[in-house]
């Protein structure tokens, strides 16, 4: 049985700090945008991923068209143990790209 999605999403977000959660979470990000693997914008949904900058490379090159932004997350209570990042295929008021 193969799942058909009647529509696309606009807005996805993902937070994995795993790089083998931030892979299933691409996989799946790729098939909810029903995008073609080289690039997630050229159909117009949006997508932000926070995780720690350590895989910044890694999110790179699995969510093909997204960016490092100049938002940087924070924990409410101020307990990260590492610094977090956030990366998007799309800039807003919130961030630019960096």
């Amino acid at each position: 049985m193969t799942a058909i999605l009647k529509v696309t999403p606009l807005l996805l977000i993902c937070s994995w700090t795993s790089l083998s959660w931030q892979f299933l979470a691409a996989m799946t990000v790729r098939w909810l945008m029903n995008a073609p693997a080289k690039s997630q914008e050229d159909r117009g949904s949006r997508i932000v991923v926070c995780s720690g900058q350590i895989m910044e490379h890694s999110i790179h090159k699995l969510y093909r068209g997204i960016r490092t932004t100049t938002l940087e997350p924070q924990h409410a209570q101020g307990q990260l143990s590492n610094k977090f990042g956030c990366f998007a295929n799309f800039e807003c008021d919130a961030w630019l790209w960096q």
